[in-house]
């Protein structure tokens, strides 16, 4: 079970060298840095993207980790045709 893994680390600190060393270290998909972890999560007193729906990203067993907006929720159905020949592709 991965029990919140990946999801957000809140981090209080205006030394920017320790922000840094956490940002490197802290297997999450986000961040937030003194602000309320509840608001700036969903990005009330961040620039995140607003959104009440937050993934864990690959860490927490996740799709994404993006906080999920409703670009994420629409259905797009692509149409792909093929550029390169394999013997291209394989050099």
């Amino acid at each position: 079970m991965n029990e919140g893994k990946g999801h957000t680390f809140i981090l209080h600190s205006n030394n920017e060298e320790i922000i840094k060393e956490f940002s490197l270290k802290i297997p999450v998909s986000r961040i937030i840095v003194n602000t309320p972890g509840s608001l700036g999560g969903i990005g009330g007193s961040t620039n995140l993207i607003p959104s009440l729906t937050l993934g864990c990203g690959a860490i927490g067993g996740s799709a994404t980790s993006d906080n999920v907006g409703p670009l994420n929720l629409i259905n797009t159905r692509r149409v792909a045709y093929g550029v390169r020949e394999l013997e291209d592709i394989k050099g």
